[in-house]
């Protein structure tokens, strides 16, 4: 810790800054927001690993590499909601001796940033000063060290797990519409129901409302045992047979008028290449992720689940 304080020292000392406070006034941030709104790409690099984020035709953000899965969209707004609030402190020369100083000539981590016209930024990370997190970056073909605040979030430390969205209900359960449950190849859904001015409405009942919130929330902060993308045909094959007729097929209609199936199976005894333990497990294939969910047999009891379950009253009841 005291080298850091002592290097940081020196470092400030060493090279005045190259731009008044007027003139920096000017600048304030790294990034303009319509910079950080075109971004379509990312790239992390850090000890921890090697990143690659895309957002996709449908503008859902996904991870690409090392592997093919959903991103964790909560944790990509918030670097980009970072990277929007970078402010500039103090700019200084970026020559050889304040590369070394500031640990730019080997960053604690980097990020490529990339629009859809393929143009990109390339952003190291250097030391970060120990009194007040404030660090110091660079910019690839600029001839500037740039001082910032605190970074919200530190990138060298984001792993792998925390990057990969491992819900299955991609949705806040307020985001929730229209909610159709089926049981296996019934046409009639045993349980159906409207948001409706902030009301659960079921045909031409109202269903209590703490039991509807209570059971959205459980629903949709469902998370998997496992999540099924690394596949083989074989695999594949077998997935297609237990979701062709599924035991449960739930229909959601979204706020924003996304229209999701899911596909939910019996409670299942084995899958190709995979270590599962006997009839402890179920699938559900959603129909806007990339790939199917293993779910732990003790979450089936979520789509046991009728009308009379949420004691619906009469509206006429409720109006007078």
């Amino acid at each position: 810790m005291a080298v850091l304080i002592i290097t940081s020292l020196v470092s400030e000392f060493f090279q005045a800054p190259i731009i008044s406070s007027k003139e920096l006034s000017k600048l304030q941030f790294l990034f303009t927001q319509e910079q950080v709104n075109s971004i379509s790409n990312v790239k992390i690099e850090s000890e921890l690993g090697k990143y690659q984020l895309e957002m996709n035709e449908k503008r859902k953000w996904t991870l690409i590499s090392p592997r093919s899965i959903d991103a964790n969209t909560a944790l990509v707004n918030k670097i980009l909601a970072t990277l929007r609030e970078i402010k500039i402190k103090k700019i200084y020369p970026k020559d050889a001796i304040n590369l070394a100083n500031f640990s730019l000539d080997n960053p604690i981590s980097t990020m490529t940033l990339q629009n859809a016209a393929g143009e990109s930024k390339k952003i190291s990370f250097g030391l970060v000063n120990p009194i007040d997190n404030s660090t110091y970056v660079s910019l690839e073909n600029e001839k500037a060290i740039y001082h910032v605040n605190n970074l919200n979030i530190p990138f060298e430390r984001i792993e792998l797990s925390s990057l990969i969205d491992s819900r299955i209900f991609d949705m806040n359960w307020k985001e929730i519409k229209k909610f159709k449950l089926f049981s296996q190849s019934s046409k009639s859904p045993s349980l159906s129901f409207t948001k409706e001015k902030n009301l659960w409405i079921s045909g031409k009942k109202q269903l209590q409302e703490n039991r509807m919130i209570k059971y959205l929330t459980e629903l949709t902060s469902l998370k998997s045992t496992f999540i099924l993308d690394e596949r083989t045909e074989a695999l594949n094959k077998k997935l297609e047979r237990y979701t062709k007729k599924p035991f449960f097929n739930l229909q959601i209609q979204t706020s924003s008028g996304e229209e999701i199936d899911y596909k939910v199976s019996y409670i299942i005894s084995s899958l190709p290449g995979i270590k599962m333990e006997k009839k402890q497990n179920f699938i559900i294939k959603a129909s806007n992720r990339q790939h199917p969910f293993l779910v732990n047999k003790s979450f089936m009891k979520l789509f046991y689940k009728r009308t009379s379950s949420f004691k619906p009253i009469p509206i006429k009841k409720l109006i007078y």
